[in-house]
């Protein structure tokens, strides 16, 4: 019928506006790389959620993909044809974040919009709101972000009235608030965003991620002189052997350099590519992690951690005897043991 089309066109355009604004979702479950069992966990649990109304609570530290999994759930749920809008609480002062997301009057403070201006809650409207680093917030902010929870509706800055709002709110931190105190982080802010709670590890604890991310921003990335180069065991074994304590970020950073220098070097062999790998994480960096991974703590040298020295960084003798801090004599006995 005429009016079921109307409808269709008035969605559709609804649709083109927010995209013009920025305000959808881009990334789907589909776009989340790793076949780990805790990556495969959490999406499944991510999935459970997206049917969902309640609001949801992602912790995991910065840079394990916490907005994606945020955007994947509302492309699932029923708000999916609605508007999806992210900020970041850590990076706005507290007295704009308060303007940012409840809105304000005209003459609500110097130097505000004529006409004054809606906040992300009215904005997000039939849709969901992500609060990234929903930890920095102030107490203050607390207090009036748990009433609008609580009373799903809000007051602009300088306002008089309350508006309703029809929001999903979905928070993310890397902090740990249930420890913090109720001065720190209100408990029953917390409660109001924790009905659901979504725990994403670390990529040093689901280290065979680390491998597949690696390897799919290695193909978006290099360009055509290595278009046909394909990762070595040894560049794989050597992922594994870091911690990634920027997980997903740092990973992407590191590849971007990886395809540099190898871009750089023309012809490439399998012992170049161990070395722009090595070069890319950073030597020191990723010595340290291995002597933590053998639980070196400058006596207990063994021959496994010798050879792994030396298998990574092709070091002699002398050199891995500098490294371990160790006098060559040490070092001559523990080679000649059996590894």
């Amino acid at each position: 019928t005429a009016e079921i089309k109307e409808h269709l066109r008035a969605a559709e355009r609804e649709k083109r506006r927010q995209e013009e604004k920025g305000f959808r979702a881009k990334r789907n479950f589909v776009d989340i790389i790793g076949s780990s069992p805790a990556t495969k966990q959490c999406i499944s649990e991510a999935k459970i959620f997206a049917k969902s109304e309640a609001n949801v609570m992602i912790y995991g530290e910065t840079g394990v993909g916490k907005e994606i999994f945020a955007q994947s759930i509302h492309n699932r749920s029923f708000r999916k044809d609605g508007p999806f809008i992210a900020i970041n609480c850590a990076a706005i002062p507290d007295n704009l974040l308060e303007a940012e997301l409840f809105g304000y009057d005209e003459g609500a403070f110097t130097g505000g919009r004529k006409g004054g201006k809606k906040g992300l809650f009215e904005l997000a409207d039939g849709g969901t709101l992500f609060l990234d680093e929903i930890g920095d917030i102030s107490p203050a902010l607390q207090s009036r972000l748990l009433r609008v929870l609580q009373e799903r509706e809000v007051m602009h800055i300088g306002g008089e009235r309350m508006i309703p709002i029809d929001v999903r709110v979905i928070a993310a931190t890397n902090r740990d608030l249930e420890h913090y105190t109720n001065e720190e982080f209100r408990r029953d802010l917390l409660y109001r965003l924790n009905v659901l709670e979504l725990k994403i590890p670390p990529l040093r604890e689901r280290s065979s991620d680390a491998a597949e991310l690696f390897e799919f921003y290695f193909k978006i990335k290099r360009g055509i002189s290595i278009y046909y180069v394909e990762l070595t065991e040894g560049v794989r074994e050597i992922m594994q052997l870091y911690s990634w304590p920027g997980n997903i970020r740092e990973l992407q950073n590191c590849c971007e350099r990886f395809v540099l220098y190898l871009e750089q070097a023309g012809k490439v062999s399998s012992l170049y590519m161990k070395k722009s790998m090595v070069k890319a994480i950073g030597e020191e960096r990723l010595r340290n992690d291995i002597l933590n991974m053998y639980g070196y703590d400058g006596k207990n040298a063994t021959p496994e951690l010798v050879e792994q020295l030396k298998k990574v960084f092709s070091y002699n003798r002398e050199q891995i005897a500098a490294v371990l801090g160790i006098s060559r004599t040490t070092m001559w006995r523990i080679t000649a043991k059996k590894v």
